[in-house]
């Protein structure tokens, strides 16, 4: 790789992180299989590998290595009618093939115990560990692993201990039609298909048990089985939706009570499993990712990946917790209660003579109140504490972690599957503290995330992705620039002679030249023989100088401080800038009060005017071609703001100034006429007397000053609109409803009515901002025989017509139409002597022409209707509940009308509408009052 283009990608450290990737020593494909199980043994140097369709056993030390007795391939089809039932439930034909999800060693590791996926229901095979034959027929077992590769289940073998020593397996799962119930559960024990002990599980019904849990881990340890998982704890504050990772522990022996549980653990607790950093307020890791045993001489130790909660600033750390401890608490622990403050420690003498969790010969021959107890008291009150978390890192999880034990440390490899990225820290105990030292972090080049990791101590790991197993090696030697980072390596050791770090052997700890060390005793070896690199450049290059994690660089015994030339990345790497004399000089990096790597530097000037070498020219042209293009970007800034320069002065220049003046002062007069048409319309609007309004007695003093302005607004609406009931304005806002032809069918026949009036005596045509009951009463002064309840009720509905909060009903359209009618007529028969007195009465053509108008199955109506919108028939009145009511203005709503007598046959139903048809009884009691109530409202300029 270009070294300039590996330095610019080192420069944006913000972004990506630049790591050193390793590639594998050896990969093993048969294509993308979706490798997914991993089994590894020393002793046979065999890795078996599951996969989709296939099973295979590779030789340790090379997986490319497909020599005869070092490789195994079996493949295991799946029938066809079991494929096609498969496919027919929904699942895809890969989903539907054979595919393993657990495999452990028995009968001394010479069989492989085997549950798969095959046709999404669980299958179990026990195979010969040699030649991968089925050693037993195949059978369906539910309960054992998950058909969903999603789900988080986990299964460990037991082969002593369990009831009359039979070999079983136990297992986390979660089982039903849609993976409700959440168990640890074992098998039944038979002997010759004949069954001696039933199976054994937890309550999926309750919640304190099993909370949504997710298993990670199971180990058999002595006479218990120990399970890792997370769950959502169910001991935090009401409403609180927090996830706790757990320990739970069962006897191998429990058979379950005699007759309260039944086949349910007796023996069944579980403990909080604390990894935080400690603080006024701790910092937890409550998400268990990966867990990994580690036996040592005096202990067993637990090394789990942890991780914080699922937000966007994840952060990942390893903690180790111990069996003794977690035992202790087991055996001697507080038990938590419930009570009304909450969950409570129980105190320690209400626990009985049988504590719950203790392992018994018998335990169906326990009480009934002990196994109540024990269902009652399933959790400590105290954690395990898992001691100083290990490496917290952020931006990461740590998703597999594998250990490999050495005397004086153990060394931890952590791997964040997604990004690839692999630390190896060496963990240790000094004294009564365990201490940690990151020795080294590289990438791997892998092509997906990885689903499996195994480990051969000492020697490899291997990693399963989707496409290939890969094969690295323990030791990177080759990155180690340092005497102090390759001695503390545990699979490194530095050859003092040559200068260079070689992987370690066993003889290299008695060889003279060689330096092998490790993190808890430090590098002190390493003083005499440390080297010193030399590196040179010119002014004007730029530098990087690799680091590792973890230390500080120094130069001229000062800390050096960021900054825009002198930049350190993710991967503690120094980068310098734009170099000069001055930066000459020592750069160490100190790790742990040591110094572990040393640059010198020398930069020099002095060849630059005549260079001597070809390195030297090379700068030369560098800082020339430095200085080429700050002139060029110099000239460049130069002719820009010449152009914008140039571009001002011809905006400014003679013809440009008149034409902008000109353009500028045409919008001023215009601006001008339009602000003096605005205060000629306010002014108007300001000398404009509102219209007197006269209110009945009888109205309540509390509603009077609502009917005042709502008369008003219908008053001054009037003004403007004169003798009109619409104006475009308001055909435009309802244009294609339904009922639009309605407000028009309105408008003409109100306008013949006044224009009929007005032909027959001048004195009866309306005056400016009269209402219409005022004009009307104004007729009926010169026809007394006109219904008042008829002037009235025309009156009203022409109002609501025009002025109203919804859409004028069919039914009053049809009302008013009749009412009009029966005006007509009493005009044109009864007032003929009254009215007309020596004058000539209207043709009887002019009132067909009234008729004509507003009868609905008239042919002008008819083509009115057309033009606006639709028919008023039965179709309209079939879909009046769905047309939209669109408010023309909030003037007297229907609420306001109706709440003082106006709008009665609002909301009556096609049936009732009709007896508004019939012309009102002059002397009826339901027609006074309808009189009295719409007078209130209507009388406007009536009372002048």
């Amino acid at each position: 790789m270009n070294p300039f283009i590996l330095l610019l990608s080192c420069l944006l450290f913000s972004l990506v992180k630049c790591v050193f990737v390793r590639n594998p020593d050896n990969s093993f494909s048969r294509g993308p299989l979706d490798y997914r199980n991993l089994l590894l043994d020393a002793k046979s140097a065999s890795l078996y590998v599951g996969a989709r369709g296939r099973l295979f056993r590779l030789w340790v030390y090379n997986i490319n290595d497909t020599t005869e007795n070092l490789y195994t391939e079996r493949i295991i089809p799946v029938s066809e009618s079991d494929l096609s039932d498969c496919v027919s439930e929904g699942s895809s034909d890969e989903e539907c093939q054979f595919s393993s999800r657990f495999m452990a060693f028995q009968d001394k590791k010479q069989s492989i115990y085997v549950c798969s996926s095959v046709a999404m229901k669980p299958e179990i095979r026990v195979l010969d560990a040699s030649t991968l034959k089925d050693k037993q027929a195949s059978r369906t077992e539910i309960g054992i692993c998950a058909p969903d590769s999603h789900v988080n289940a986990t299964a460990v073998v037991v082969e002593w201990g369990n009831p009359d020593d039979y070999t079983t397996v136990y297992s986390g799962i979660r089982t039903g039609m849609a993976g409700e119930n959440h168990l640890i559960y074992r098998p039944a024990l038979s002997e010759k298909g004949k069954e001696t002990y039933q199976s054994m599980r937890t309550i999926y019904s309750d919640t304190q048990w099993l909370n949504e849990p997710q298993f990670v881990g199971a180990f058999d340890v002595g006479e218990h089985v120990f399970f890792f998982f997370r769950e959502i704890a169910h001991e935090t504050v009401m409403g609180e939706r927090t996830v706790h990772s757990r320990v739970a522990r069962i006897c191998k022996r429990d058979t379950g009570g005699r007759a309260v549980f039944r086949q349910v653990w007796t023996s069944f607790v579980k403990a909080r499993l604390n990894c935080s950093i400690s603080a006024q307020l701790p910092f937890y890791f409550d998400n268990i990712q990966a867990i990994t045993r580690v036996d040592t001489t005096d202990d067993t130790l637990f090394y789990a990946a942890m991780s914080t909660s699922d937000t966007a600033f994840v952060t990942s750390a390893i903690c180790a917790f111990s069996l003794k401890q977690i035992n202790q608490l087991f055996d001697h622990g507080l038990f938590m209660e419930t009570s009304p403050a909450g969950w409570m420690p129980r105190p320690a003498d209400a626990v009985p003579k049988h504590r719950p969790g203790t392992c018994t010969a018998n335990s169906q021959a326990l009480s009934d109140s002990d196994i109540n107890f024990a269902r009652n008291n399933l959790l400590m009150a105290e954690p395990v504490p898992g001691g100083t978390p290990i490496m917290p890192t952020r931006d990461v999880v740590f998703s597999h972690i594998l250990v490999d034990p050495k005397t004086e440390q153990n060394v931890i490899f952590m791997l964040d599957g997604g990004s690839h990225r692999l630390w190896k820290i060496s963990h240790w105990r000094a004294d009564t503290e365990w201490k940690w030292q990151l020795i080294e972090s590289t990438g791997l080049n892998l092509q997906s995330s990885v689903r499996a990791v195994a480990i051969l101590p000492g020697e490899f790991l291997y990693t399963a992705t989707d496409e290939a197993i890969s094969q690295f090696s323990l030791s990177s030697c080759q990155r180690h620039i340092s005497c102090a980072l390759c001695a503390v390596d545990p699979y490194c050791s530095w050859n003092a002679a040559q200068l260079s770090c070689r992987a370690r052997e066993k003889s290299h700890s008695q060889s003279v030249g060689w330096i092998s060390s490790w993190a808890g005793r430090g590098a002190g070896e390493c003083v005499g023989a440390e080297r010193t690199q030399e590196r040179k450049a010119y002014p004007g290059d730029s530098l990087k100088l690799d680091g590792i994690e973890g230390g500080a660089w120094k130069t001229a015994g000062k800390r050096i401080i960021p900054n825009d030339r002198q930049i350190i990345d993710s991967n503690n790497n120094l980068i310098l800038l734009n170099l000069e004399e001055k930066h000459s000089g020592v750069y160490e990096l100190e790790r742990n009060g040591h110094v572990v790597i040393k640059y010198r530097l020398d930069i020099s000037g002095a060849e630059c005017a005549r260079p001597l070498t070809v390195e030297a020219y090379k700068s030369c042209q560098r800082e020339w071609c430095k200085r080429a293009d700050d002139y060029k970007t110099q000239i460049k800034e130069w002719q820009e703001a010449k152009k914008r320069s140039n571009a001002m002065t011809l905006i400014f220049d003679g013809p440009t100034l008149i034409y902008a003046g000109t353009l500028i002062l045409l919008i001023l007069i215009m601006l001008g006429i339009l602000i003096h048409r605005q205060i000629v319309r306010m002014r108007n609007n300001s000398v404009r007397k509102p219209p007197a309004v006269a209110l009945s007695s009888t109205v309540p003093k509390k509603r009077r000053l609502e009917y005042e302005a709502q008369l008003n607004n219908v008053q001054n609406l009037r003004a403007t609109y004169k003798p009109k009931l619409t104006d475009c304005e308001t055909i435009r806002v309802h244009e294609g409803k339904p009922y639009v032809h309605r407000m028009i069918a309105v408008e003409e026949v109100a306008l013949e009515i006044d224009m009929l009036l007005e032909r027959i005596d001048s004195s009866l045509c309306r005056n400016p901002n009269e209402s219409t009951l005022a004009y009307l009463q104004r007729v009926r002064q010169r026809i007394p025989s006109l219904d008042d309840n008829l002037i009235q009720r025309i009156a009203f509905l022409q109002e609501s017509a025009r002025h109203r909060g919804e859409r004028f009903d069919l039914e009053k359209l049809m009302e008013l139409r009749s009412y009009i009618k029966q005006f007509i007529k009493k005009v044109c028969d009864d007032g003929e002597s009254s009215l007309f007195g020596e004058m000539e009465p209207p043709s009887r053509n002019l009132v067909a022409t009234l008729y004509d108008r507003i009868h609905p199955n008239s042919a002008s109506s008819r083509r009115r209707r057309t033009k606006f919108g639709g028919s008023d028939g039965g179709r309209l009145l079939a879909n009046t509940l769905r047309e939209e009511q669109v408010p023309l203005l909030p003037l007297p709503t229907i609420a306001s009308a109706s709440s003082i007598g106006l709008s009665r046959s609002t909301h009556q139903t096609p049936r009732q509408s009709t007896s508004l048809i019939r012309r009102p009884d002059r002397n009826s009691g339901s027609g006074r009052r309808q009189s009295d109530s719409q007078r209130e409202l209507l009388l406007g300029n009536s009372s002048q």
